[in-house]
């Protein structure tokens, strides 16, 4: 893989407000997929019912985007399996997650995806490592390995099993986001649905 391109400011400051919303939204979502799951949809249904509705939500946007062709075959089986792995596998150990660990722990644990995504940086892209950036490796990674280790079990909640899984789903979608890098900066998000 080649090296991020760089981008203009503008677009930096839009990736920032994304980024912001993203985890607004994900923020609301944790605690709603928690009533959700526990009353009426199991892990694989509701992984099924969120990527049915996201299909078509994303369909009808893309009604609406200027359309852009890929230039290489290739790319398109990069996105296809970049959203098999961050969007149905996230998805689906997420919930199965979440049914065995806390809203406040799994939200912790899904912080770890950006830090993972720097991580795969250094050894993908050859990006530089600061002392800033071990710095908040380390605060990142110990603050999740002490809520992940040294938090007694509660009754079927916050038990380590849920920990895992929902480690495994940050680790999915970390590798979903390095695996696609090459291809996302070229092309607009909605280009799947063409």
């Amino acid at each position: 893989m080649q090296s991020i391109p760089e981008k203009k400011s503008g677009s930096k400051i839009m990736g920032h407000v994304t980024a912001f919303l993203s985890v607004l939204f994900f923020a609301l979502n944790i605690p709603s997929s928690t009533y959700i799951m526990h009353g009426w949809l199991d892990p694989g249904g509701y992984t099924l019912v969120r990527a049915a509705g996201g299909l078509v939500v994303c369909s009808i946007i893309s009604i609406f985007i200027k359309r852009q062709k890929l230039e290489k075959k290739k790319d398109l089986v990069v996105f296809i399996l970049s959203g098999f792995l961050g969007l149905t596998l996230f998805f689906y150990f997420f919930a199965l997650g979440m049914g065995h660990t806390s809203p406040i722990d799994s939200s912790i644990i899904l912080t770890l995806p950006p830090v993972m995504v720097m991580i795969a940086s250094i050894f993908v892209f050859r990006e530089k490592l600061t002392g800033r950036k071990i710095l908040g490796l380390c605060l990142a990674l110990g603050g999740a390995l002490m809520i992940i280790l040294l938090q007694p079990a509660k009754g079927g909640h916050a038990g380590l099993l849920g920990h895992l899984y929902i480690l495994i789903s940050s680790v999915l979608s970390a590798g979903s986001m390095v695996y696609s890098t090459d291809v996302s900066v070229l092309i607009y998000t909605f280009l799947l649905f063409d």
